[in-house]
């Protein structure tokens, strides 16, 4: 499954991190072989920039060019 994320701002990405994040809270310290596999795509996730902001209450969205 991991495999299938080819770009970093994959919507699927956001999915696995959350199923990752219950699983983990599951199996607690059982869960830290699998750190190597996880930890990549999340902190490639972490790295994007919004496509939006709140600023004093309204949504500014932003434009790629």
């Amino acid at each position: 499954m991991i495999e299938s994320i080819k770009e970093a701002d994959d919507p699927q990405a956001s999915y696995l991190i959350t199923a990752w994040g219950r699983i983990c809270r599951t199996l607690g310290s059982q869960f830290v072989p699998f750190l190597s596999d996880v930890m990549p795509p999340l902190l490639a996730s972490a790295h994007l920039k919004p496509d939006f902001a709140i600023i004093d209450g309204i949504i500014m969205h932003a434009f790629r060019i």
